[in-house]
C-alpha cells in the first residue's frame, strides 16, 4: 500500500493513525499480501471521519474492537444465526477460513471486504453484506484495484 493511497484517504477526511506499539501480526494476517499486512499492522485506525467505514487493522486483530465490532464480528454473526446447527456452523467456519476480513462498514448495512486465500477467488478481495455475510462478489483482482475501490469508497 503505497504513501498515495494513504494522502487520498486523508484527503477525503479519513482518519489514519499509526500505531502506538508494534503489533505481532496475527495467523489470519500471514495470508494477506506482503504490502497490505505491513499497512494494516503499522496503524491503529484508518476509518472514515465518522468511523462507519474502517480497515480491519493490527490493532484490531490483536483483541480490540471497533466500537462494538471485532475483526471477525460478521462470523461470529453467522455462527450465532445458524443457532447450533453443526453443518450449516461448519460451512460458515470453512468459509471465514478462507477469508481474511480487511475493511467493514456499518454506513449502509453490515458490509466488509475480505481477501480470499483458497478456493475460487483465491488472492483476490471479495465483498460481502448483510444477512447473507457468506454470498459474495469478486471486486478487486489485487491489492492495487482494492486501494483503488477503497479510494472510490471514501470518495462518496
Amino acid at each position: 500500500m503505497s504513501d498515495q493511497f494513504l494522502s487520498a484517504l486523508k484527503a477525503f477526511n479519513w482518519h489514519v493513525v499509526p500505531a502506538a506499539s508494534p503489533v505481532t501480526p496475527h495467523e489470519r494476517l500471514q495470508a494477506l499480501p506482503s504490502d497490505l499486512r505491513s499497512l494494516l499492522t503499522a496503524f491503529d485506525l484508518i476509518a472514515n471521519q465518522q468511523e462507519t467505514q474502517w480497515l480491519v487493522t493490527g490493532h484490531l486483530f490483536s483483541g480490540s474492537s471497533a466500537g462494538d465490532f471485532r475483526w471477525n464480528e460478521f462470523e461470529c454473526l453467522s455462527l450465532a444465526a445458524a443457532q447450533g446447527d453443526e453443518a450449516w456452523s461448519s460451512e460458515i467456519s470453512e468459509f471465514w477460513r478462507k477469508h481474511v476480513p480487511v475493511f467493514m462498514s456499518v454506513k449502509d448495512g453490515y458490509e466488509y471486504v475480505a481477501y480470499c486465500r483458497e478456493g475460487l477467488n483465491c488472492g483476490s478481495y471479495v465483498f460481502g453484506r448483510e444477512p447473507e455475510f457468506e454470498e459474495v462478489e469478486a471486486i478487486a483482482a489485487n491489492t492495487t484495484e482494492f486501494e483503488a475501490w477503497l479510494i472510490s469508497i471514501a470518495s462518496r
